[in-house]
């Protein structure tokens, strides 16, 4: 059985949904999927000036992050 990692980076959303696409895509056809967010890093002055962004970082904040482990 395939092992896919989906791993992206979003600050709003988008990329969140179309990986998450992409993983029920990879399940159906069969593989082991898991989706791994890149950790931010932009400071929470940006991330505040835009509501949407914050929206996000908060509703994913313990979210699975990316680690070298998910490249093997």
């Amino acid at each position: 059985m395939p092992n896919i990692a989906v791993i992206h980076y979003s600050s709003t959303g988008t990329n969140f949904s179309m990986s998450e696409a992409v993983a029920e895509g990879a399940r159906e056809a069969g593989a082991e999927t898991r989706v791994r967010l890149v950790q931010e890093l932009a400071p929470d002055a940006a991330i505040d000036a835009n509501p949407a962004w914050r929206a996000f970082v908060d509703a994913h904040r313990d979210d699975p992050r990316a680690s070298l482990d998910d490249l093997e």
